[in-house]
Protein backbone atom coordinates (compact mmCIF):
# COMPACT_ATOMS: atom_id res chain seq x y z
CA UNK A 1 0.00 0.00 0.00
CA UNK A 2 2.80 2.42 0.91
CA UNK A 3 4.62 1.83 -2.41
CA UNK A 4 1.37 2.43 -4.29
CA UNK A 5 0.93 5.81 -2.57
CA UNK A 6 4.50 6.82 -3.39
CA UNK A 7 4.03 5.82 -7.03
CA UNK A 8 0.71 7.70 -7.20
CA UNK A 9 2.27 10.82 -5.69
CA UNK A 10 5.22 10.51 -8.05
CA UNK A 11 2.89 10.24 -11.07
CA UNK A 12 0.88 13.29 -9.99
CA UNK A 13 4.07 15.25 -9.40
CA UNK A 14 5.24 14.38 -12.91
CA UNK A 15 1.95 15.48 -14.42
CA UNK A 16 2.05 18.70 -12.41
CA UNK A 17 5.60 19.51 -13.53
CA UNK A 18 4.80 18.83 -17.19
CA UNK A 19 1.70 21.00 -16.98
CA UNK A 20 3.59 23.79 -15.23
CA UNK A 21 6.31 23.67 -17.89
CA UNK A 22 3.76 23.85 -20.69
CA UNK A 23 1.93 26.75 -19.07
CA UNK A 24 5.17 28.63 -18.46
CA UNK A 25 6.23 28.20 -22.09
CA UNK A 26 2.83 29.36 -23.24
CA UNK A 27 2.81 32.36 -20.94
CA UNK A 28 6.37 33.28 -22.00
CA UNK A 29 5.26 33.34 -25.62
CA UNK A 30 2.15 35.33 -24.76
CA UNK A 31 4.23 37.86 -22.84
CA UNK A 32 6.70 38.14 -25.73
CA UNK A 33 3.89 38.72 -28.21
CA UNK A 34 2.21 41.30 -25.99
CA UNK A 35 5.44 43.22 -25.56
CA UNK A 36 6.16 43.07 -29.29
CA UNK A 37 2.65 44.30 -30.08
CA UNK A 38 3.05 47.17 -27.62
CA UNK A 39 6.37 48.15 -29.20
CA UNK A 40 4.86 47.96 -32.69
CA UNK A 41 2.07 50.29 -31.58
CA UNK A 42 4.69 52.69 -30.24
CA UNK A 43 6.28 52.69 -33.71
CA UNK A 44 3.11 54.33 -34.99
CA UNK A 45 3.96 57.36 -32.85
CA UNK A 46 7.24 57.86 -34.72
CA UNK A 47 7.47 60.17 -37.73
CA UNK A 48 6.29 58.32 -40.85
CA UNK A 49 9.77 58.00 -42.41
CA UNK A 50 11.02 56.21 -39.25
CA UNK A 51 8.06 53.84 -38.76
CA UNK A 52 9.27 51.09 -41.11
CA UNK A 53 12.68 50.92 -39.43
CA UNK A 54 11.03 50.90 -36.02
CA UNK A 55 8.66 48.05 -36.97
CA UNK A 56 11.52 46.00 -38.43
CA UNK A 57 13.14 45.90 -34.99
CA UNK A 58 10.15 44.13 -33.47
CA UNK A 59 9.02 41.63 -36.10
CA UNK A 60 11.10 38.63 -34.94
CA UNK A 61 8.90 35.54 -34.50
CA UNK A 62 8.85 34.03 -31.02
CA UNK A 63 10.41 30.74 -32.21
CA UNK A 64 13.44 32.59 -33.57
CA UNK A 65 13.71 34.72 -30.44
CA UNK A 66 13.59 31.62 -28.23
CA UNK A 67 16.23 29.83 -30.33
CA UNK A 68 18.58 32.82 -30.12
CA UNK A 69 17.91 33.19 -26.38
CA UNK A 70 18.80 29.55 -25.76
CA UNK A 71 21.97 29.83 -27.85
CA UNK A 72 23.03 32.89 -25.86
CA UNK A 73 22.30 31.09 -22.57
CA UNK A 74 24.49 28.16 -23.66
CA UNK A 75 27.30 30.52 -24.61
CA UNK A 76 27.40 31.94 -21.07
Amino acid sequence: MHQFRIKLISNWLGVFLLTASALTACSNEQAYRAIQENRLQDCELQPIPQQANCRAQYEMPYNEYERLRQEAARAD
